[in-house]
């Protein structure tokens, strides 16, 4: 079962945060742009020449016909924030209720603070959890609470009206009413499957300014996050440059070593084939040694049987001589 939320929140001065962040004159960190179209400021319709919710809130003040001075601390304006989880809320929307619930919202609002106090209604549609705020300005005429200072005081003062019209969130947000108005809320909610919050709950609403706060908190956190990722680019891009620079230096020795290589593969080649080319001439002169052999062998032994007739003939040639040298000594004789 999901609940109906509502929270209320007073709103002082001049009202104009307040105002900028309801009518989106600013626009806020969680809100997406391309969402607004859907936001809903048409439900209260402002007095002729206002323009723009702190106009009507003054315009409001300015005719209530109260006639005490307003102080300037004094609170303007409520913001009471109507919504509900995330989830039921989408499950209106495709039923086709948003608007109806927007509507009966407004409707309850009238009802508890009075019609002429409700003086602006914008439905946001482009935070992450749809929403009604409702501006009211806290006008009462019921009697003026004492405070228990003023019981005591000896110094009396002139005697104020007590039924006429007064700007007094403080009697509108008593202990009692704001349980009232969350009964009262959670019964006009029934009919879009709304049930009360837990009574007692110790649940606490994150308003506005503590949103923000929160907000500005993990900005600057996420500011320096970013500043320190952004150190981190830097230096991992400069060891990428330097990647880069060793990775094109490398490419460039693998493009000389390549070079070489098909320099070495090409001069390889041209040996295989000068070796292929010797090694066919050898096989040949192999083939002719071969061939050679046994004429080389017969040439030898032609030769020693030369060199053994030369020798005989030498001598044959020498006994010749010896014979011849005898026969001239006979003669001489």
């Amino acid at each position: 079962m999901s609940y109906a939320v509502l929270h209320i929140m007073k709103a002082s001065g001049s009202c104009t945060a307040i105002a900028r962040h309801i009518e989106r004159s600013s626009h806020p960190d969680n809100a997406h742009p391309e969402l607004r179209h859907l936001n809903r400021d048409d439900f209260i319709k402002y007095p002729d020449g206002v323009v723009g919710l702190g106009e009507a809130i003054q315009h409001r003040i300015d005719h209530a016909g109260h006639t005490r001075k307003v102080g300037k601390n004094q609170v303007l304006a409520l913001n009471v924030l109507l919504s509900s989880d995330g989830e039921a809320l989408r499950r209106l929307a495709d039923e086709g209720r948003l608007n109806e619930w927007a509507e009966a919202s407004v409707g309850w609002a009238k009802e508890t603070f009075g019609s002429a106090n409700v003086v602006g209604a914008h439905l946001h549609m482009d935070e992450q959890t749809p929403h009604l705020h409702v501006t009211v300005v806290p006008i009462v005429t019921t009697e003026r609470r004492r405070k228990a200072s003023e019981a005591k005081a000896t110094k009396r003062y002139r005697t104020k009206p007590k039924n006429g019209p007064r700007l007094s969130a403080d009697d509108i947000m008593t202990r009692d009413n704001l349980t009232s108005f969350q009964d009262t809320y959670a019964k006009a909610m029934e009919r879009f499957g709304l049930e009360r919050g837990v009574r007692g709950s110790e649940a606490r609403h994150i308003d506005q300014h503590e949103y923000y706060r929160d907000c500005q908190r993990k900005k600057k956190a996420l500011e320096i996050e970013v500043a320190e990722l952004t150190t981190e680019k830097k230096k991992v891009s400069r060891e990428k440059k330097a990647l880069e620079t060793s990775k094109e230096n490398i490419q460039q020795e693998t493009n000389l070593l390549i070079g070489k290589n098909e320099i070495y593969k090409s001069a390889n080649e041209r040996l295989c084939k000068d070796n292929e080319t010797l090694a066919e001439e050898n096989n040949i002169l192999v083939t002719a040694n071969d061939r050679l052999i046994p004429k080389v062998t017969e040439l030898v032994e032609r030769h020693d049987q030369l060199e053994k007739a030369n020798a005989k003939l030498a001598d044959d040639i020498a006994r010749l001589e010896m014979q011849k040298s005898g026969k001239c000594r006979m003669q001489t004789w």
